[in-house]
């Protein structure tokens, strides 16, 4: 029963069982319909199935809306929304999960496919197709649409390993105080990226104090949490000098939804929702006016592609450091291809928001990169 599902399942999405996807293990298919994307992702994480094009695969699943039938597990879906429904699953307690489960996973993971400043978001690959550079290009747009002029006190918000606050520091002269939860985060940006015009607070986001020029945060608006999109933008109101801009850089969503995706919340991202526009523009009512908006979703597909190569060619160096250095791998290519996926078959995007308080600024000028 549970085969003969599957295989209309795949006829209906142009996907050919044996070449697109082969499958090693008869019990794929009752994972794929009981547990949904979870069983999908963990059947692979185990070898259970493979595919020569793991990115192209799902985006045929998702353009075929597989994700929006019921009966794809309904059940594991039925737990984590009723877990995001009763829980503040991004409260302070809850935060620093996805410290604690990614980002703390070891930085010898991060440094074998990130570019050498360790940025992990989107780069912008205008006029390249060199990681670094694409890199250095969404930087240089964060500083321009901020308007950043020299002696400015900017902060930015869930700050990673800090190379974004160094680089726009040295960019535009300006002071950049940069906040996370991680511990192995701001060691390593204490460590490598902090200077006199620069440092690297361990916090909360809820408890930084003071008052500055310019606020970006980049990557971290999805670790937020519908329940805390509003008290977010609240506090960057309060932080905010009432002439000041504020930029957000985050992955969206079609749809407005208070859960993520099963699989990435268990082994990536534990309780990362993707905003909406709707929730975004909600949020910010009366707080901020919309002062710029572009999307650049098909960039991150690229950069996906940059990680996943890297992660390939210098996973022979860190392979010892994972108890189960197979299913870790497999774990890692699961994550970066399907995201590509996902960005290819349109069903997330990436945006960068401008925002300043109502009546505050006058003029504006929208940046670009030539």
């Amino acid at each position: 029963m549970w085969k003969q599902i599957i295989k209309r399942l795949c006829e209906r999405s142009d996907i050919a069982i044996g070449s697109d996807i082969v499958i090693h293990d008869s019990s794929t298919y009752k994972n794929m319909i009981t547990k949904g994307s979870l069983g999908l992702g963990e059947s692979y994480m185990k070898k259970k199935w493979d595919s020569p094009h793991l990115d192209v695969l799902i985006a045929k699943l998702i353009k075929a809306e597989t994700h929006k039938n019921n009966l794809f597990g309904a059940f594991t879906k039925a737990i984590l929304w009723a877990k995001s429904v009763v829980f503040n699953l991004q409260d302070r307690k809850n935060a620093p999960l996805l410290s604690e489960t990614h980002y703390n996973a070891g930085n010898q993971l991060f440094k074998s496919f990130l570019d050498p400043n360790m940025i992990y978001s989107c780069a912008y690959f205008k006029h390249t197709n060199d990681l670094k550079q694409a890199q250095l290009n969404k930087i240089k747009i964060v500083g321009h649409k901020l308007d950043l002029h020299p002696g400015e006190k900017v902060l930015d918000i869930g700050c990673g390993w800090g190379g974004t606050a160094r680089i726009l520091s040295e960019m535009f002269n300006v002071e950049v105080t940069g906040v996370s939860d991680s511990t192995e985060m701001i060691k390593y940006a204490n460590e490598n990226n902090a200077g006199k015009k620069v440092k690297f607070i361990r916090a909360d986001y809820r408890d930084v104090k003071g008052k500055f020029d310019k606020i970006y945060n980049v990557g971290f608006l999805e670790a937020v949490g519908p329940k805390n999109f509003r008290s977010f933008m609240r506090q960057v109101n309060d932080l905010l000098h009432d002439n000041g801009i504020f930029l957000t850089h985050t992955i969206g969503g079609k749809y407005s939804v208070n859960k993520g995706d099963p699989w990435l919340d268990k082994y990536i991202f534990p309780h990362g929702v993707l905003p909406s526009k709707k929730q975004i523009e909600k949020s910010v009512k009366s707080l901020f006016e919309i002062r710029d908006f572009e999307a650049f979703g098909s960039y991150y597909e690229t950069t996906l592609m940059h990680w996943s190569k890297n992660l390939n060619r210098n996973w022979h160096t860190i392979k010892n450091l994972f108890d189960d250095p197979e299913m870790f791998k497999r774990m890692m290519d699961y994550y970066l291809l399907s995201c590509k996926g996902a960005f290819h078959a349109n069903m997330i995007d990436l945006w960068q928001y401008v925002f300043t308080k109502p009546n505050k600024v006058g003029d504006y000028k929208q940046y670009r990169l030539a």
